[in-house]
C-alpha cells in the first residue's frame, strides 16, 4: 500500500519587531509590552508542545531599538529575520507549515515558501488572535 507521508514543520516565529502596540497600554514600559508578540508565540509554542511534527525557530533579537526606515518600523529587523525564516523553511523542504508567531508579517516566508511550491493549489489558514482594525480617532 503506498501512503503520501506529508512533511510538517513547526516554525517558531516570535517576531516582535515591526507591532506597536506600546502606545495601547499608557504608563507600561514599552519595552517589555512591545514584546509581547514574542511571549504569544512561545505561549503558543509551550501549548502545542507536544506534537511530532519538526519544529524550528526563527532567531529573533531581544535588543529594544525602534527604527523606521522607508517608512517601516524595524525594517532592517524585520528583513534579517524573513530571510532566516525563508532559509530554515526551504532547507527543511516541508510539505505543511504550522507557524507559531509574534506579529503579522511572520506570514511572509511560510506563505511565500507555499505558494512558489503549490502555484494556483495552494490553501492557508490564518488564525490571527488580535484585532488589526483601526478607528478613525486611532494615531
Amino acid at each position: 500500500m503506498k501512503t503520501n507521508a506529508s512533511k510538517t514543520i513547526r516554525l517558531i516565529y516570535p517576531r516582535w519587531q515591526g507591532g506597536d502596540i506600546a502606545h495601547w497600554f499608557k504608563g507600561l514600559p514599552k519595552e517589555e509590552i512591545s514584546k509581547g508578540y514574542f511571549l504569544g508565540a512561545k505561549l503558543l509554542e509551550l501549548l502545542t508542545h507536544s506534537t511530532s511534527h519538526q519544529t524550528l525557530e526563527v532567531p529573533v533579537s531581544q535588543e529594544f531599538k525602534r527604527e523606521v526606515k522607508d517608512g517601516v518600523l524595524d525594517k532592517s529587523d524585520i528583513l534579517k529575520q524573513t530571510k532566516a525564516a525563508m532559509k530554515l523553511i526551504t532547507e527543511s523542504k516541508p510539505d505543511k507549515i504550522l507557524t507559531l508567531g509574534g506579529e503579522c508579517s511572520v506570514s511572509v516566508a511560510p506563505f511565500s515558501y507555499l505558494a512558489s511550491k503549490y502555484g494556483d493549489d495552494v490553501a492557508m489558514l490564518w488564525i490571527d488572535a488580535h484585532p488589526d482594525i483601526g478607528l478613525p480617532n486611532d494615531e
